[in-house]
C-alpha cells in the first residue's frame, strides 16, 4: 500500500494549542445565571484564555491540556432584586409601605477580577473529508472537561451584599430609615434564606454552572474551528503527460514515541 506519513511532536502541538489560546476571545450578553428568592442575575462577558501549563499526547489519539485559565476581561453581573412588599408599623407615626416596585433594585457590578476558573480538558484528534481535503481536527472529549477551581475569594458574597444593602438604603424614607433598617435586619432575614446571604449568593453563582457551560461552549467552538493539518484528497505523482493522481483513501491517526503520527493511505497508480 502507498502511504505518506507526517509526524508532529508534542512540543509543536503544545505551541499550536498556545497559539489557539492566545487568539481565543468570547463575548456574550444576557447570560442567565439564576433566578430565585426574588434575585435574578444575568451576565455580560468577554473572556480570553491564558496558555495551559502542560500539553501531553495520550494514546490512542488524544491531547490532554492541563490548567488552562479562563480570564474575564469583562464579567458584568446585572442583579435585579424583587423584595417582599412590607408595611412597617412605626410608633407615633403613620405606617410606611416599602418595596412596592418590581424589581425594587437593579444594579450592575463588574466581578471579573474575582473569578478566574482553572480548567483541564482533553481533545480527541480525528479526520474528516470536506471540500476535497482531509482535515485533522480537534474535538472536546466531554467527560474530560473539568474545572479545578473558580478562584472565588471569600469576600465576594459580602461585596455583593453590601452593594444591594446600599441600594436598599436609598429607597428607605430618610426620616425613619434607621428604624426601618433595624426592623428589616439584613438580606438573609428579608429573603428568608436558609443560610447567610453572602454564602448563598456565591453558592448560587457557582452551582448554576453558567461558567462551566460558557467555558465548555466557547472552548468547544474554538477548537472545532481549528485544523491541525489538511491533506488534499488528490495527490499528484509525475509531471506533464506522465502526471497521475493518487487518492487519499483513509487517514489513520496514532501516537508513537511522543509524536502524533498522521498517515495518508493512498490508492495505486492507474495506468
Amino acid at each position: 500500500m502507498n502511504y505518506a506519513e507526517i509526524g508532529l511532536t508534542q512540543q509543536s502541538l503544545g505551541n499550536f494549542i498556545t497559539i489557539i489560546s492566545k487568539n481565543f476571545v468570547h463575548e456574550e450578553s444576557d447570560i442567565p445565571i439564576f433566578e430565585e428568592h426574588g434575585i435574578k442575575i444575568l451576565a455580560n462577558v468577554k473572556a480570553r484564555l491564558s496558555p495551559p501549563n502542560s500539553v501531553t499526547l495520550e494514546s490512542p489519539s488524544n491531547i490532554a491540556i492541563e490548567h488552562l485559565k479562563l480570564v474575564f476581561e469583562k464579567l458584568e453581573i446585572v442583579i435585579s432584586v424583587d423584595l417582599p412588599h412590607r408595611s412597617i408599623d412605626l410608633p407615633f407615626l403613620p405606617d410606611v409601605s416599602i418595596f412596592g416596585d418590581n424589581p425594587d433594585i437593579r444594579l450592575t457590578m463588574g466581578i471579573e477580577e474575582f473569578i478566574r476558573p482553572d480548567i483541564s480538558l482533553a481533545v480527541g484528534i480525528s479526520s474528516n473529508l470536506n471540500d476535497g481535503k482531509h482535515n485533522i481536527n480537534l474535538e472536546l472529549i466531554e467527560d474530560k472537561f473539568k474545572i479545578h477551581s473558580f478562584g472565588v475569594p471569600e469576600d465576594l458574597g459580602k461585596i455583593i451584599e453590601d452593594k444591594i444593602w446600599e441600594e436598599i438604603k436609598r429607597i428607605i424614607p430618610g426620616r425613619v430609615d434607621d428604624i426601618i433598617l433595624d426592623v428589616l435586619g439584613n438580606l438573609t432575614k428579608i429573603l428568608s434564606l436558609p443560610i447567610p446571604f453572602d454564602n448563598w449568593i456565591v453558592n448560587k453563582i457557582i452551582d448554576s454552572e453558567f461558567i462551566k457551560r460558557l467555558a465548555k461552549k466557547s472552548i468547544t467552538k474554538t477548537f472545532k474551528e481549528q485544523h491541525i493539518y489538511s491533506i488534499p484528497q488528490e495527490q499528484p505523482i509525475g509531471e506533464g503527460p506522465y502526471k497521475r493522481n493518487l487518492t487519499v483513501t483513509e487517514i489513520p491517526i496514532s501516537i508513537h514515541d511522543g509524536k502524533l503520527i498522521i498517515t495518508a493511505n493512498l490508492s495505486d497508480v492507474i495506468v
